[in-house]
């Protein structure tokens, strides 16, 4: 039996490069750099942006990064300006639905814990009521919440209105006998055309007999 497959394959492992490599945790990163164990200039990028991002959640200000991290303030800005372009929100169709279902496992959790801490025996009733309270206002506003990013119904809600709207000035008089002239002007078959002349002849005439307008004028209100 010989070990000659084994010691190459030993051999083939050793000499490829390893890829695995966790990375550094950003509270260890911090605490090296306050400690003087780690000197900024030997962070990478993303870990520089990772120690950026955990710093801001801190409250901590851009001069104060950009003197831990021994680096300009634009630096920093620079970090923070591809850290929230990393944060961008796709137009994702799924994403309103995981919104949603997040929304609803944080809510019902929120009401478990609040029932579970109510629910010694030690624990006096009007404390009860108002955790019992508390957990029916975040399962209402919940539900509301559903409602309106359209995954409730909802009761129809009847609107009324009144829309008065006027683009142009009122016609002129001359204008209103052209337009009348424009429609009286228009083709029609004989016997609808006959009918409409007939009609306009009882009483009013014909629109061809209307009197010539002034010239000017606005039509009388």
């Amino acid at each position: 039996m010989t070990n000659e497959p084994l010691e190459q394959t030993t051999l083939e492992a050793q000499s490829e490069p390893s890829d695995i490599s966790d990375p550094r945790n950003v509270l260890d990163l911090l605490r090296d750099l306050k400690q003087k164990r780690l000197n900024p200039k030997d962070l990478a990028v993303e870990e520089r942006r990772a120690c950026v991002a955990h710093l801001g959640g801190e409250g901590v200000s851009v001069p104060e990064m950009a003197a831990l991290l021994t680096c300009s303030e634009r630096t920093i800005a620079r970090d923070r300006k591809a850290i929230l372009e990393g944060r961008a929100l796709k137009n994702d169709p799924e994403l309103a639905g995981e919104v949603a279902g997040e929304l609803l496992h944080q809510a019902r959790v929120g009401v478990e814990h609040i029932r579970r801490a109510t629910r010694d025996k030690s624990t006096p009733p009007a404390v009860r009521i108002d955790g019992e309270r508390a957990a029916m206002e975040i399962l209402d506003k919940t539900a509301h919440r559903l409602q309106i990013m359209g995954f409730l119904p909802s009761s129809a809600q009847q609107i009324e209105a009144t829309l008065s709207h006027r683009l142009e000035d009122p016609l002129t008089l001359q204008e209103i006998y052209a337009e009348a002239k424009r429609v009286g002007c228009i083709e029609l078959p004989n016997g609808m055309q006959e009918r409409r002349y007939g009609e306009a002849s009882k009483g009013v005439g014909s629109v061809q007999s209307l009197p010539t307008p002034p010239a000017t004028g606005k039509v009388a209100k």
